[in-house]
């Protein structure tokens, strides 16, 4: 999907976005590749600020034990110049189950366990700590629903949530 839009009045704005999600699916699994760019500005020429400056993106494996469970494997990737983020990494692994596995409808729901290590240009204070790097180890549980409407139009929906446990 991409998205473009500008606006003129009082103030001035600009917006872009684009996001991919890439599936292919095998025998045996699945593989998904997303990845998604936004940026925005406002003001006039003089006095533009950046309001969203963002790039992002996941590859996820998963594997099918037997015809009810997978196991999956991810990994991220993110910057974000509005927080003054360089980089944001993340990984993890876990189990999940094929609630509804069927050739033109799916349900899955996952959970794991994995790290995230986020760094930023400068020093930062978060929860009391002021350094540029910090890590946390997180429980990611999410849920997938995809839905074949037509033989060239499809239904995806992902809810994803990462819980700290530090």
């Amino acid at each position: 999907t991409a998205s473009l839009s500008a606006t003129s009045g009082n103030s001035r704005s600009r917006a872009a976005q684009v996001d991919v999600d890439v599936s292919r699916k095998r025998d045996g699994g699945k593989t998904t590749l997303t990845a998604v760019i936004s940026e925005s500005q406002s003001g006039s020429r003089q006095d533009r600020e950046t309001t969203a400056g963002r790039w992002g993106g996941t590859a996820q494996h998963d594997r099918d034990i037997d015809t009810d469970h997978f196991a999956f494997a991810r990994m991220g990737l993110e910057h974000d110049r509005v927080i003054d983020l360089q980089t944001r990494t993340q990984g993890a692994l876990g189990l999940g189950r094929h609630v509804i596995n069927e050739s033109d409808r799916t349900l899955d729901v996952f959970a794991g366990l994995g790290r995230t290590v986020s760094r930023y240009r400068r020093d930062k204070t978060i929860g009391g700590e002021t350094d540029s790097r910090f890590a946390s180890n997180i429980v990611l549980i999410g849920n997938e629903y995809t839905e074949q409407l037509t033989p060239t139009v499809s239904l995806k929906q992902r809810l994803e949530g990462y819980l700290a446990i530090d």
